[in-house]
């Protein structure tokens, strides 16, 4: 094994940290670049990994780091996710910038993962596939998703997890700093939630490619200190025949400063998966405003939704926070209504299912003599269906009745004029 080509710690009484880099054993220059640096009471880590000829793949790296931690430290703005999104973009224009002027630079680019502590805070940012891991109580969990060909296609579900692991094609990403000037780093929306003994890992794909996720966790597990985590790592890497530069940086929480959150609650509302208490001498109005932000949160600390179990402790909110449940409403139904087209179609059913009247003239009912006559007459009026046969027949009685009682009075009538005359 070739000898690291530098180390990096800045371990103080609140972190414990050790970074190492090492050329690996097929490649010729170590194109990898890491920063560490303690910012007042904040806490700075980057790791790069460049590409893109002979010198372009150093320089890129080393410009990054660079500039992101100068751009960080000379930050004005509270907001930490506005600063970290653009101390990558300042990189990137650096970098293009560079190349384009430079023709032995042109075409380099790098990737970058950064890892930021503010108090017990952890915000994270990355372009391309360097890689950070939180690893708690036992348990390792990816913080990044790989700007590559290969992760989008477990993201489309052509491959898994497993199968993308040494696939030919990992070498192909589809973002890196240089390259062009539109660039969207991608900045984790909302930090984690830092706990003692905590491990962070800032890797590049020298390692990743080269020992699964849970031969890192291994190796973590089974060392005691940062240095021998990294120390592990990249002995384990460098046996596993790693063609790529390898480096490894590794945070351990040892003592947080002056947390905005702790995990000694002593208030009565809880919200699963939150763990909030009001600190003495933080401003209402500052504070209010951040827990707020944190009941908005898709990813802060909801710990079971990242696959690492929380202690079993009850996590509160405090009383400030605490909103009302509004009562359920019962909404007055709203009486169904019927398209024009469906009232079309039930008047079609109706005009189908009601016989409409019919004139049935005397004529015609008169010129028939036989009940068979008075039949085929109504078949051709099409009456069967709207008025009953035997009200017809009925009806013709009536009226033959009606003809022979006028036909017989008329007679008798006649006969007595005839009598009374003669």
């Amino acid at each position: 094994m070739s000898l690291p080509n530098w180390f990096l710690d800045i371990s103080d009484t609140n972190i414990e940290h050790f970074g190492i880099s090492d050329i690996g054993i097929s490649r010729k220059e170590n194109q990898d670049f890491q920063e560490a640096q303690k910012i007042k009471d904040k806490f700075l880590f980057v790791v790069c990994d460049g590409m893109g000829g002979h010198k372009g793949g150093s320089t890129a790296s080393e410009l990054a780091s660079k500039e992101i931690l100068d751009s960080i430290k000379n930050n004005t703005q509270n907001d930490v996710f506005t600063s970290l999104t653009t101390s990558i973009d300042n990189a990137n224009n650096i970098i293009f910038n560079r190349s384009v002027k430079d023709e032995n630079l042109k075409g380099m680019g790098t990737t970058c993962v950064i890892f930021y502590i503010d108090k017990n805070l952890g915000y994270v940012a990355h372009v391309g596939d360097s890689r950070i891991y939180w690893i708690r109580q036992g348990k390792i969990k990816r913080l990044t998703q790989d700007h590559s060909y290969v992760q989008n296609l477990v993201n489309e579900g052509v491959i898994t997890q497993e199968q993308a692991f040494k696939h030919p094609r990992s070498n192909i990403l589809t973002k890196s700093i240089g390259v062009n000037l539109d660039l969207s780093p991608e900045v984790r929306k909302r930090p984690i939630l830092l706990e003692e003994n905590d491990i962070l890992l800032l890797c590049s794909d020298g390692l990743h490619n080269t020992l699964t996720d849970a031969e890192i966790l291994d190796c973590a597990n089974s060392s005691k200190t940062a240095k021998e985590i990294c120390e592990k790592l990249l002995k384990n890497a460098v046996e596993s025949a790693s063609d790529d530069n390898i480096t490894v940086q590794c945070v351990k929480i040892k003592k947080l400063v002056s947390p905005f959150l702790t995990h000694q609650s002593q208030t009565t509302q809880t919200i699963p998966g939150f763990l909030v208490q009001k600190r003495v001498g933080i401003p209402d109005t500052e504070e209010n405003k951040f827990l707020e932000s944190l009941e908005q949160s898709e990813n802060f600390v909801k710990i079971a939704e990242e696959k690492i179990e929380p202690k079993k402790e009850t996590l509160e909110i405090p009383l400030a926070q605490e909103k009302t449940t509004p009562k359920p409403v019962l909404l007055e139904e709203k009486p169904k209504v019927i398209p024009k087209t469906e009232n079309f179609i039930l008047q079609k059913e109706q005009e189908k299912t009601t016989p409409k009247p019919v004139l049935v003239e005397e004529k015609e009912i008169k010129e028939a003599k036989t009940d068979k006559e008075t039949e085929q007459v109504l078949e051709v009026l099409n009456l069967k269906q709207s008025i009953p046969y035997k009200d017809l027949e009925d009806s013709v009685s009536i009226k033959r009745l009606a003809f022979v009682n006028a036909f017989f009075v008329f007679g008798i009538i006649v006969t007595l004029v005839f009598w009374v005359k003669f």
